[in-house]
């Protein structure tokens, strides 16, 4: 928010649809109620509010004209987590750029000690669509930290809708389940703060390693609002009825603008998860048909749900309240602050860092017998770690060599989806030297992500 023309007239609150500013305007006790255009400068003093919009679910429990899913096998129970696989041995290809799959950090939270690596997963539902897959989890990204609700009742009739409240990593999560209508499970997960959250599955597909899968979307639009739906379809070959596509929406609109999950697969034990995300996520399993037309009639728009607060001195420093993500430029008068993750002395081996802690990073090597790989992630993991990444999206990080040894870190990377521009002069960062380099998003089209690495300083040793 910068510099001037918000200044006001003397008179009453007045309400508008909409309004665009083209010149110097004074309005004073304004509040729009939809969308408000500024082609000049706009300058704030006091308190400026945002109230965003939320997609939710109309909570719909009838076909009304859509398709939905075919016949189940109702068969959710609930055992040790790693009762098909444990998922640590999966860590790298399964969880990317997330903390170890590990007893250790799994936590209880609102369960029995006893209960706490125990987790909710359907058996086959019916026609070899599951051979033990769900083993459903919430992960803390702040903290890196797992834990499982376990859902109850499970298995009920068509049309009964839970709402179960669970408490784990500081945070309290609501989540409503069950079977909306034949053949389409429901997970409509919230949680009572703004910090980022993932929801995933995972397990073993009654495919056999006879899997066909794709990734799908559906443009749609909502009060005017063009969304997209994202989701993915998987089949054993040939069968007309062990299929289960999944559908991901997050609750905020602006988590919508790409792909909203990883799915990763080995053989035929697969892993889908959600972005990280905030506010929260509905999810939609649906048996043998693809049930899109009716999810997206199941979704509407609830206005007012989040209202964050701008504060703007007269100095033109701004403090906000939660994380906002602005679409175009805006310009600070005041101190412009932002946010970087230190990692203190990484391990003595190939590295590569965790997705999150990349973003604006800053990484200290101190201890080498060798010299190692530094191992940027793919673009896809870094897309999704990046709140409404664009094509030109950039972020950058730094690798601090400080070592008694004289061993490099040599910059390379995952896949060829993230390239190294040729213009780099230092790929190895020798000791005692510290560079600092871009990661510039150049597309963000599933399967087809990509990232160049631009270098953003040189330092000679003399």
């Amino acid at each position: 928010m910068s510099n001037y023309s918000f200044r006001g007239p003397s008179r009453s609150l007045q309400i508008f649809s909409s309004i665009t500013c083209t010149k110097n305007s004074l309005l004073n006790n304004l509040k729009v109620t939809n969308v408000a255009e500024f082609d000049n400068n706009m300058i704030v003093r006091g308190s400026f509010y945002v109230r965003s919009s939320l997609l939710q679910s109309k909570n719909i429990t009838t076909a009304d004209g859509f398709t939905i899913g075919g016949t189940v096998r109702k068969d959710m129970y609930n055992d040790s987590y790693t009762y098909q696989f444990d998922p640590y041995d999966y860590q790298s290809s399964f969880f990317p750029g997330m903390a170890d799959f590990i007893d250790s950090n799994i936590l209880a939270g609102d369960k029995p000690e006893e209960d706490r690596l125990n987790a909710s997963y359907w058996s086959d539902l019916g026609n070899d669509v599951f051979d033990d897959w769900g083993y459903f989890y919430l992960y803390d990204v702040e903290s890196g930290k797992y834990y499982f609700p376990l859902f109850n009742p499970q298995n009920q009739d068509d049309g009964v809708i839970t709402t179960q409240t669970f408490s784990a990593f500081g945070r309290t999560f609501t989540i409503k389940h069950g079977w909306t209508v034949q053949g389409i499970f429901k997970f409509d997960i919230s949680v009572d703060d703004s910090k980022p959250f993932r929801f995933g599955a995972y397990g073993n597909m009654g495919s056999d390693g006879d899997e066909v899968t794709n990734n799908l979307s559906q443009p749609y639009s909502i009060n005017g609002n063009n969304l997209t739906l994202y989701y993915h379809f998987h089949s054993q070959a040939g069968s007309t009825r062990e299929i289960l596509y999944s559908y991901f929406v997050p609750k905020n609109i602006k988590e919508n603008d790409s792909q909203t999950y990883v799915i990763n697969y080995d053989y035929d034990d697969m892993s889908i998860i959600s972005n990280e995300i905030t506010t929260g996520l509905i999810v939609y399993f649906s048996k043998q048909n693809d049930v899109k037309n009716w999810v997206i009639n199941d979704l509407e728009i609830s206005s007012g749900a989040d209202t964050n607060n701008f504060s703007v001195d007269d100095s033109g420093n701004v403090y906000v309240a939660g994380n906002e993500y602005v679409d175009g430029s805006i310009l600070a008068s005041g101190t412009n602050l932002g946010k970087l993750t230190l990692t203190s002395s990484i391990p003595d081996q190939d590295y590569t860092p965790i997705t999150s802690s990349l973003i604006n990073g800053y990484f200290t090597s101190s201890t080498l017998n060798d010299n190692r790989s530094f191992i940027i992630p793919s673009a896809a993991d870094i897309i999704a770690a990046i709140p409404n990444c664009t094509v030109n999206t950039s972020c950058r990080f730094t690798i601090n060599n400080v070592q008694d040894g004289n061993y490099s870190r040599n910059l390379t990377t995952t896949d060829p989806s993230v390239t190294i521009h040729s213009s780099c002069i230092n790929t190895n960062v020798y000791r005692n030297l510290i560079f600092s380099y871009i990661i510039l998003i150049t597309s963000i089209t599933p399967e087809s992500e990509s990232a160049v690495i631009l270098q953003d300083s040189n330092a000679e040793l003399f």
